[in-house]
């Protein structure tokens, strides 16, 4: 059959699948060639607990969390995905569109002795933030994501795994997913470098993808990283790329956060360090044990001033054929001098005023509850997080806000300041793939 009337029929197969009622994984075979479209809904309620002086201490809320569509599968041997998030978890930014979650390709080297990366997809860094959503052991990831996330931009990267060795090098822009094509002047510094290298003993897929939920529940064996990465910003027109990213930012890139990231003119080194382990080994004939941790330093710095924050996250995970118990402790230590700053006007100047965030440590216990339905593709994920010293923004009149999880409520430190409190989110989620 000629390749135009071949693609002309997996096309026409894919349009009327998509049309239908889809209740599994569409995969289709052409040859040696491969197309799947999957998909994942997530239908989370919780119930959140706080001090609040103007509005209910209680809050439960409805969401649709995530609504999720990937095209997946290889040509000639190269793979490729392509994956968009809708639903809850779509933003609109101005020109930039954050639907597009990946697009990439993974190209073999040298008869599988290297492989090749490139696109738009999640940088090689830090074993939580690789863990995929729909695969995890808890329902939200730990605080230390807001510190140290770096999450997905655009690049390549060159891995291998060989034996025990497993490891990836790669290089990207700095200014995260989905920018549009502005040809503007450009002061070039060092693009986003990063590596990810270690060991793995049968237990992650490779490098990009740890063990998750949804792995063998028999399998033992053990993975130990270290993460590195360097990025000195580079002058973009009338900003930087640190400055503008706007998807997978963390705090210490926060403007709101980070008092000196906005400065104008500025150039900052950007960089972050981490190690992460997991071990993985059966308590009995129908269950496992599942050990991690990881722990990070990240650091901003330029002409105005410099930030460092650090912190780590353990956990422990009893798996069995249809479900998991575990629990997860997690802290951070922010730095002092991350503030949010206004600009007002005094004596007919203006004026900067820095409103401190918190000098102390934040932490988080969440002991968790994973359930299979195996024959409805239904997965129950619940959780309990309690926060300790956590930063509250206060809005007169209307509330609080728990900053670990609406970060850019900071702004209403103006207003009545920072608390630090204690508090709780019991989370449930109702997953469905397909």
């Amino acid at each position: 059959m000629k390749d135009n009337m071949r693609i002309k029929i997996v096309l026409s197969m894919i349009t009327m699948l998509v049309m239908t009622s889809i209740t599994q994984a569409v995969e289709i075979e052409v040859g040696e060639d491969s197309i799947n479209i999957n998909g994942q809904l997530q239908l989370h309620g919780s119930l959140e607990g706080v001090d609040d002086p103007y509005s209910n201490s209680e809050r439960l809320f409805l969401f649709l969390r995530q609504a999720r569509l990937s095209v997946n599968g290889d040509v000639n041997n190269v793979e490729y995905e392509v994956e968009w998030m809708l639903g809850g978890e779509e933003v609109p930014e101005n020109n930039s569109v954050m639907s597009l979650l990946d697009a990439y390709i993974n190209i073999p080297i040298q008869d599988d002795a290297f492989g090749v990366k490139l696109g738009q997809f999640k940088v090689p860094y830090g074993r939580e933030r690789l863990l995929d959503s729909g695969n995890a052991y808890n329902v939200n990831r730990s605080i230390g994501n807001n510190f140290f996330n770096i999450g997905r931009d655009v690049g390549v990267a060159l891995h291998k795994e060989d034996g025990l060795f497993s490891g990836a090098l790669g290089m990207f822009t700095g200014g995260g997913i989905n920018i549009p094509e502005r040809y503007i002047p450009e002061d070039i510094g060092v693009p986003m470098f990063i590596t990810r290298i270690g060991i793995n003993n049968g237990l992650d897929e490779d490098v990009f993808t740890p063990a998750g939920y949804d792995g063998p529940k028999d399998r033992e064996g053990f993975a130990a990283y270290l993460n590195l990465m360097y990025n000195k910003d580079s002058r973009v027109g009338h900003s930087t790329p640190l400055n503008v990213k706007y998807f997978d930012k963390s705090l210490i890139l926060n403007s709101d956060w980070n008092p000196y990231v906005a400065a104008r003119g500025e150039k900052s080194e950007f960089y972050q360090i981490g190690a992460d382990a997991a071990w993985q080994t059966a308590l009995t004939e129908e269950s496992s044990l599942l050990l991690s941790a990881e722990a990070h330093l990240s650091s901003f710095d330029n002409n105005k001033g410099g930030i460092e924050n650090s912190g780590g996250t353990i956990a422990a995970n009893v798996i069995k054929d249809n479900c998991s118990f575990g629990v997860r402790y997690a802290v951070v230590d922010p730095d002092a001098k991350m503030a949010y700053t206004e600009t007002g006007e005094e004596n007919g100047a203006d004026v900067k005023k820095v409103f401190p965030v918190t000098s102390d440590l934040i932490h988080e216990i969440a002991p968790s509850f994973v359930y299979s339905l195996k024959d409805y593709n239904v997965k129950l994920i619940a959780e309990l997080s309690y926060q300790m010293d956590v930063p509250v923004s206060v809005e007169k009149g209307n509330g609080v806000y728990n900053l670990m999880r609406q970060p850019d409520q900071v702004s209403y430190a103006s207003n009545e300041g920072i608390e630090l409190q204690d508090n709780y989110l019991a989370s449930l989620v109702v997953q469905f793939n397909f």
